[in-house]
C-alpha cells in the first residue's frame, strides 16, 4: 500500500470539513516529511495500541474540539 495515502485522506476531508480532528495511527514508522503533511488538530497513537489508549485519544481530540463551556456565574 501507498504510506502516504492515509495522508491524503486526511487533507482532503480536512478541506471539505474544516472542523474535523484526526487520529493518525500507523504500525510503520513515521518520518519528518510524513509529519509535516498532518493537518491540525491531531493525534498519532502507534500500533500496537489498546481499546484504552484509543478511546482515550478520541475523546481527547473530541474535548480538543470543543471544550466545555462553565456555567454563567450570577453575580
Amino acid at each position: 500500500g501507498d504510506p502516504e495515502a492515509g495522508l491524503r485522506v486526511a487533507q482532503d476531508a480536512k478541506a471539505l470539513r474544516p472542523e474535523l480532528s484526526v487520529l493518525y495511527t500507523t504500525g510503520a514508522g513515521v518520518n519528518e516529511g510524513m509529519k509535516a503533511l498532518f493537518v491540525e488538530p491531531f493525534l498519532f497513537l502507534p500500533k500496537p495500541y489498546t481499546f484504552e489508549q484509543l478511546t482515550k485519544s478520541i475523546a481527547f481530540l473530541l474535548l480538543k474540539a470543543h471544550p466545555p463551556v462553565p456555567p454563567a456565574q450570577s453575580a
